[in-house]
């Protein structure tokens, strides 16, 4: 079940195609010829803007074709067996890091290096040895690969000899009919001293053919002086122009962690300049080991945009929806309830259009979460079967359909989220209670350093003993229990700050359920640390610093549309942009607990403010003045209620609600389909004045 929902409004309206046919508001079954279509549909699983790799492993369950998609069709080159993994990346430019016979050292020099760039180790056939090379690549030119060469460790260049980079420029030494012919030339050549690589390419009559490169120069100057090298180490050794602007799949092999014998996996680098690899399978599966190792249907198109990698997979539209109806519920769900997300998904789809240029959209759910043929569920397919083609409309045409995991029992009107009002998504009820159905209670406890933590209630027990301020202990019911910030577990972001063995007691302050969907706990988090988050978003910075944070408006669903940090106010692109200014939030329907802010009330009525006063702040008792430390204390009201407090200002905050809220409500669709709800009445209780049409 997807958790996140990111849907970038702004950037999807300008796409929105124009239809000229009005739709009747609470018409069912509309048939209209206009309705846009897709086919198939192109989702970027790797593209610059949204995160990309160095290189990408493919395999098919099947026999994999290895080709070329072009304008008029597609051409298949060459094959890989089913299952072996094959790599493609991009011609670029390189720096040379390293060259030995020492495999390890080899490994070491990768790993070292492997933050500067994108980095690969090679293995190449040499004079009598096999030459291991470790590269730095990803860049765009020579300047910028030698650029990077002050950033590698001088002592691991010790004892280099040769060009420091290497780029897309290839002179040709012979072509073959076979693969078998131009590996026993290239062999041959590595006995003399030269260094030649397989590609792989059509010839003139279209029959697929091997040659023989050098090179792999950074300029053609360059290429020139290697040439020379060449023609010196081979007598009468033939030379051609290579035609740097038609596609080639250049063969090399991978050698990272695949063994110091150099039995690595195949490279295939590809041109740059518009070449469209091609990876398809007549039966069976693309598997992509980048990706999670998730297989797909269809195929995978490998290629660069904007200079860097891009992997795309093209398949047919509706078996697309198979997988993100599997990634964005669950199988348990009710059945209209999965036929109401297929029908906004669908819509949510058609409306991006070319949304990435090269591709229609995304597999995260900064789009729609599409996680390939293995989060498909039978449930899920009769749902796209059975609303097949169905679209969502109102009288302007096709309507952006946004959805979120969970609105916290109120959705949002668009102007909470991203200032733009759409009259078809307006602020609803919505019950979303069930995300926190079965979740455990949590115990805040204190803990021994003076600071507070929680303890799940599967692993520990109230006892009847009390403190001297008459509050409870618990017991720990087990050994090498996580103890946490916050009450939830996410060792990435919510890490235990100790564990606890069996019979251990902690004076409990409170509790609350496991966080979730539908209410949370985030936090604490220190100043420095929201300042820092705060001002990578904020066009006014925080100056100094942060002593305080408040909420100083809402919208119509509660949700948080301004703020103020030190009494100045926050501007930020949008509401919804509030979630991450605040190291991540799940919803912006949320309270601010600022640990460090309270009242001191001391003899003859003196108050002192808290964070604005300074110096220490000391406890007086019979045992004599204790003075505060940096980590929380514990203040009690006149009504024995508890609560952490931090002399240094510390935030936490408690919501409702998982994504940015707007449109239909994957939990509230749930509930009002165990109410009796059909898929076209829950549609049209998120969307106001929609018809749901069929093209």
């Amino acid at each position: 079940m997807t958790t996140h929902k990111r849907r970038l409004l702004s950037s999807i309206v300008a796409v929105i195609v124009s239809l000229t046919i009005l739709f009747p508001v609470f018409r069912f079954d509309t048939y209209a010829a206009d309705v846009p279509r897709l086919d198939e549909i192109r989702v970027t699983l790797f593209i610059d803007s949204r995160g990309t790799v160095p290189a990408v492993t493919i395999s098919a369950s099947q026999t994999l074709s290895i080709g070329l998609r072009k304008a008029d069709g597609i051409q298949n080159w060459i094959t890989a067996p089913a299952g072996l993994p094959v790599r493609f990346a991009i011609s670029d430019y390189a720096l040379r890091v390293i060259d030995t016979a020492d495999y390890q050292a080899a490994v070491a020099a990768y790993e070292r290096v492997a933050s500067l760039g994108e980095p690969a180790l090679y293995a190449v056939p040499g004079s009598g040895r096999t030459s291991y090379q470790v590269r730095l690549g990803g860049y765009r030119s020579a300047d910028e690969a030698l650029a990077a060469k002050a950033k590698v460790p001088a002592d691991i260049r010790t004892g280099m000899v040769g060009p420091d980079l290497t780029g897309p420029y290839f002179s040709s030494v012979g072509t073959y009919p076979s693969l078998d012919e131009a590996v026993n030339r290239q062999a041959a050549l590595a006995q003399s001293g030269v260094t030649a690589y397989v590609a792989i390419q059509p010839n003139a009559d279209g029959a697929i053919a091997y040659s023989l490169w050098i090179g792999e120069a950074a300029s053609a100057d360059s290429l020139e002086k290697a040439v020379s090298d060449a023609m010196a180490k081979q007598a009468g050794l033939s030379v051609q122009a290579v035609d740097l602007e038609r596609p080639y799949l250049l063969k090399r092999t991978d050698a990272y962690l695949q063994g110091a014998g150099g039995n690595g996996i195949v490279r295939y680098q590809f041109n740059s300049r518009n070449q469209n690899v091609w990876l398809s399978t007549a039966e069976g599966d693309l598997k992509v080991a980048e990706r999670f190792d998730r297989s797909y249907r269809g195929n995978i198109e490998v290629t660069a945009y904007n200079g860097k990698l891009a992997v795309i997979n093209q398949l047919p539209f509706e078996q697309y929806l198979y997988s993100v109806i599997g990634s964005e519920l669950s199988s348990a769900w009710p059945k209209e309830a999965l036929k109401a997300q297929v029908v906004a998904a669908r819509t949510f789809a058609i409306i991006s259009g070319m949304k990435y240029k090269i591709a229609h959209i995304s597999d995260t759910t900064f789009d729609q979460s599409y996680k390939g043929k293995g989060a498909e569920f039978p449930a899920g397919i009769e749902a796209v079967e059975a609303t097949r083609s169905e679209l969502l409309m109102d009288q302007a045409g096709l309507i952006v359909p946004s959805y979120s995991s969970n609105s916290g029992g109120m959705t949002a009107d668009t102007s909470e989220a991203w200032k733009t009002p759409l009259a078809y998504m307006k602020s609803v009820t919505s019950p979303d209670e069930d995300a926190q159905k079965g979740k455990p209670i949590w115990y805040r406890i204190m803990l021994p350093d003076g600071s507070s933590g929680y303890i799940s209630s599967d692993y520990a027990k109230l006892s009847d003993q009390k403190n001297e301020a008459g509050l409870p202990y618990i017991a720990v019911q087990g050994d090498n229990v996580n103890i946490r910030r916050a009450p939830f577990v996410d060792n990435a972001t919510n890490a235990a700050v100790m564990q606890a063995s069996y019979g251990q007691s902690f004076v409990t302050i409170g509790q609350e359920i496991e966080s979730n969907a539908y209410n949370w706990i985030r936090g604490p988090y220190s100043a420095d640390q929201l300042k820092s988050t705060i001002n990578a978003r904020s066009s006014k910075k925080v100056e100094g610093n942060l002593l305080s944070l408040e909420i100083s408006e809402r919208g119509p669903s509660d949700r948080v549309v301004a703020m103020k940090a030190n009494g100045q106010e926050l501007e930020l692109p949008n509401p919804d942009t509030f979630r991450s200014a605040l190291n991540g939030l799940p919803s912006t329907r949320f309270e601010v607990e600022e640990t460090g802010r309270f009242t001191i009330l001391g003899a003859a009525g003196v108050r002192r403010e808290f964070p604005q006063a300074s110096g220490p702040l000391s406890v007086i008792s019979k045992q004599g003045s204790q003075q505060l430390g940096m980590n929380e204390f514990y203040l009690m009201s006149g009504a024995e209620t508890v609560r952490a407090a931090t002399i240094d200002p510390q935030f936490r905050f408690v919501g409702l609600g998982f994504g940015h809220g707007v449109g239909l409500s994957q939990y509230g669709a749930k509930a009002l389909a165990e109410q009796g709800y059909d898929y076209q009445q829950i549609l049209k209780y998120y969307y106001n004045g929609v018809s749901i049409v069929k093209g």
